[in-house]
């Protein structure tokens, strides 16, 4: 099957049902063209936007507490989840260009080679359920395929009017980072994400065999609190209004998209960097 739009430029569909039928419907299959109005698209985004604003609005009525913590973050990175799991319309997930923005790497936790001509910044929140995905489904692909060849850099962008807890976890895994095992902490967190109490941050630290007295010294203090405040500031002066977003050499996708979008820009900037030298 090839999907196509009404200006004739080609969009992506998935073949993967198509491949696993029999030969006979395959063929019939593949032979079909599904012809989509570029308007028609338009209206699906529209609708889409309209209705997870109408089942916000909804919880504002029936609970001011919860409609309280309704931010456009919450509404942005949704609508972005929305499409980018919409397989056989893919030309509507489909970022327009944007603008470069020069990203700073501050002296955030990062991997990777420090002169790699690929650097990718991703700001996080670790209560964010979007942000755990990206860590399940999408962060060990890449580390996996180009952990030689890019600097990944995080850095924090908790959202404590939704996510409580957010802002003591990035203080705890800065308090990891001056014992040398942030990412471990890192990867702990998201994968007990449903607990980010005080008390779990602590056993978080004692599991990986921390000096428990110099962490907890670390992080009652609020050691690394003007480090945090300092990265969200950074984050709304770039006007990042969703987690996660990130930045591809100051190229930025929002959400936790499929490893195959982070790839294709990736791969384009190892390109431009190998034909710049």
């Amino acid at each position: 099957m090839t999907l196509e739009l009404d200006n004739q430029q080609p969009a992506i569909a998935d073949m993967e049902t198509v491949e696993n039928l029999p030969s006979e419907e395959s063929e019939a299959l593949s032979d079909a063209v599904l012809i989509i109005k570029r308007t028609t698209v338009h209206y699906i985004v529209i609708g889409a936007v309209f209705l997870i604003v109408g089942v916000f609005i909804g919880a504002l009525m029936v609970s001011p507490r919860v409609g309280s913590a309704v931010t456009v973050e919450m509404i942005s990175t949704a609508v972005v989840q929305a499409l980018n799991s919409t397989g056989s319309v893919r030309a509507a997930a489909t970022p327009r260009p944007a603008p470069l923005v020069n990203v700073s790497v501050d002296d955030d936790p990062a991997w990777g080679p420090e002169d790699a001509s690929v650097v990718m910044v991703e700001f996080s929140d670790f209560q964010c359920p979007f942000c755990q995905r990206f860590y399940q489904e999408t962060y060990p692909r890449i580390r996996e395929t180009y952990g030689d060849r890019i600097r990944f850099v995080y850095r924090y962008m908790p959202l404590p009017q939704i996510h409580p807890d957010a802002f003591a976890a990035a203080m705890a895994a800065d308090c990891a980072n001056e014992q040398g095992a942030f990412w471990n902490y890192h990867d702990l967190i998201f994968s007990n994400q449903q607990d980010l109490s005080r008390t779990a941050l602590g056993n978080f630290a004692s599991q990986l065999r921390l000096d428990i007295n110099t962490f907890n010294q670390c992080l009652d203090s609020g050691r690394y609190q003007q480090e945090v405040n300092a990265d969200m500031q950074a984050a709304a002066s770039y006007g990042i209004q969703g987690t996660p977003t990130f930045f591809i050499n100051g190229r930025p996708l929002v959400g936790a998209q499929r490893f195959e979008v982070f790839a294709a820009v990736i791969d384009e900037e190892l390109a431009r960097a190998a034909a710049g030298s």
